[in-house]
């Protein structure tokens, strides 16, 4: 109905599938699971070409269609538990260890603001402590320093 395929056809579904899945690991962080599977349908497709199974638009198409839905129910879960292992490793940044003199007291639950390198940063700690005493930073958050005396 379609017509006959081209016959670079193999090549170029194996360049698409490893295209779609380099995109998906390296540029997206795998985080698109039908970028991986439709990429290894791809991959399957360039083989099944390749051979000969395929030989028309047609039954490409239906083929495609038919292991994509398939690989899909079938790797869905090993994919989405793949993507979900992410580090719970806290990232130490520059800002972590420096010591300061807190310019005002400071009470659990509490923030003090101080000034370091054009930021306003909300100091908070776990304990109590008088204005004066040499701090250290123990942890960082978005605008926020969390402290310890030293």
């Amino acid at each position: 109905m379609l017509g006959e395929l081209p016959q670079s056809a193999p090549a170029i579904a194996m360049l698409l599938g490893l295209g779609l899945i380099l995109v998906d690991v390296l540029i997206l962080g795998g985080g698109t699971i039908i970028l991986t599977v439709a990429g290894i349908t791809f991959l399957v497709m360039s083989g099944l070409l390749y051979t000969n199974v395929i030989q028309s638009w047609d039954v490409a198409l239906l083929v495609f269609a038919v292991l994509v839905g398939g690989l899909s129910l079938i790797l869905w879960k090993p994919l989405k538990n793949f993507t979900k292992n992410t580090s719970k490793k806290k990232t130490k940044t520059d800002y972590h260890g420096i010591r300061f003199d807190l310019p005002e007291d400071l009470r659990k639950g509490q923030h003090v603001p101080y000034s370091y390198s054009g930021i306003t940063w909300q100091v908070y700690s776990d304990t109590e402590i008088t204005a004066g005493s040499t701090v250290k930073v123990v942890d960082v958050s978005v605008g926020k320093w969390f402290v310890k005396p030293i």
